[in-house]
């Protein structure tokens, strides 16, 4: 059959009502451009859903009727907004992947209903702001990329909010035109173990509050000319320190007075350990 003619019919509304058992599914690489309203109207134990590498624009109320669903992926799709209420009733979300997308922007309270997400990725979309409320209720939270979009600043309370992203482990803060830190932005992340901040356009650095369990901090690519002085005192955990290609001209001791043992210090050290995600 060609492979117009299939897509047509892996929109059609009828097409898995009589599939009430499936519990997984993937319908990636294809050419999908929209799903009907009902396609899953029937898939009440689907948790797995790959909808990756399709052509999909919008999405109209397509998950409502998938209350165990645990996975999502919409990545490298065409979406550039994304309604509220298209995913609300997803209340057992875990992993949602939105990365390499067209999406401009996040209502406040997208994620209000998500509280189990525990890996969240926006990379390479075209976002600009992340408004202050929009991780409020991810305290299960411990994976989140953001990753090759078009942010500047970020509110002092983003990733702080009543200290909600307690359980954060990685944060991809890369590609992006960051220019600069709240000083404490990131005191209440705790268990934050890779931090990466290449690549954006800093010029300076606050001293990292709360970041005894950081273990990764890249830094490669931007306009740093110095760094804060102790800047690594409370690094104390800290492997990988990646400074490549920066405008640093001089290091002093009390920069780094912390007793540190870093296992790499190399051109390469993010990147072997960005492999692990």
């Amino acid at each position: 059959m060609p492979r117009r003619k299939l897509n047509q019919l892996l929109v059609a509304a009828d097409l898995f009502v009589n599939l009430p058992n499936l519990t997984w599914l993937s319908l990636a690489n294809n050419n999908l451009k929209r799903l009907s309203n009902g396609i899953f109207r029937s898939q009440m134990k689907l948790t797995y859903l790959d909808l990756s590498n399709n052509q999909v624009v919008l999405l109209p109320q397509t998950f409502k009727h998938l209350p165990q669903l645990n996975t999502l992926y919409l990545k490298n799709n065409k979406l550039r907004m994304l309604p509220t209420i298209v995913f609300s009733h997803l209340l057992e979300l875990e992993v949602l992947d939105f990365s390499s997308n067209q999406l401009r922007s996040l209502p406040a309270l997208f994620f209000a209903n998500h509280h189990k997400l525990t890996d969240l990725r926006l990379d390479f979309n075209r976002l600009s702001h992340l408004a202050s409320t929009l991780f409020a209720y991810q305290h299960a939270l411990q994976y989140l990329t953001i990753s090759g979009n078009n942010i500047g600043n970020f509110s002092s309370k983003l990733f702080n909010f009543v200290s909600n992203l307690e359980k954060l482990e990685v944060l991809k803060l890369s590609d992006n035109f960051i220019n600069g830190f709240h000083p404490g932005i990131f005191r209440h992340n705790l268990k934050l173990s890779y931090l990466h901040l290449d690549r954006n356009q800093l010029t300076s650095l606050p001293v990292f509050e709360g970041l005894q369990q950081l273990e990764e901090l890249t830094l490669c690519c931007n306009s740093l000319v110095t760094l804060p002085w102790r800047f690594t005192d409370n690094l104390i955990g800290l492997r990988c320190l990646q400074l490549t290609d920066n405008l640093i001209s001089e290091l002093h001791v009390a920069m780094l007075h912390v007793n540190m043992t870093f296992r790499k210090l190399t051109r390469q050290c993010s990147y072997w350990r960005a492999m692990r995600f």
